[in-house]
């Protein structure tokens, strides 16, 4: 966002001397925020590491029911699925492998869920990473384990490591 806001078109968008944007990035590399970054979250579909085509709906389950309850915090904005998706596809159109943080940029998110499984049998493994997209750094990864009937419960698991690392609040908090 530093980036996009230094590169504006528009002059009253760009910042208004070299020092406010030697500031900006200085918050950055030191993990602090610019106010001028939005408290969005980006979920992406989880990677099949098993390469098993029959299962790949196993990712993109996880990553829509993940984003419908994040969806339900009152402190943080979650980006359409649709809107990621398409985010994705430009990127690899463009030859740009589509990792976590550069995804997060173009979407102009501050976090991104990103996460891999895997199935053996019925037992499963998913392990997910809410990362920074300024910085890259990754704020948490958790590796849950349990069965493709347990699907919901690993989802939630998930949701609340989520909540905590960025310190959410569902809207049920503020009632």
């Amino acid at each position: 966002m530093v980036l996009h806001r230094a590169l504006a078109r528009e002059r009253e968008r760009r910042y208004p001397s070299a020092a406010a944007f030697l500031s900006d990035l200085l918050k950055v590399t030191a993990g602090e925020w610019s106010p001028h970054v939005p408290a969005a979250l980006a979920v992406l579909d989880f990677q099949n590491l098993m390469d098993v085509v029959a299962d790949e709906w196993i990712g993109s389950g996880i990553a829509e029911n993940l984003g419908l309850d994040l969806g339900r915090t009152a402190t943080v904005t979650v980006v359409a699925r649709e809107k990621v998706l398409k985010a994705r596809q430009s990127l690899i159109a463009t030859g740009i492998t589509s990792r976590a943080a550069e995804l997060g940029l173009a979407l102009g998110c501050r976090w991104v869920v990103a996460g891999a499984y895997r199935r053996f049998g019925s037992a499963l493994r998913v392990t997910a990473h809410v990362v920074e997209a300024a910085t890259g750094r990754s704020l948490v990864t958790e590796t849950v384990d349990g069965t493709l009937e347990q699907i919901f419960d690993i989802q939630d698991r998930i949701a609340e490591i989520t909540r905590a690392a960025l310190a959410m609040e569902t809207a049920a908090d503020h009632v």
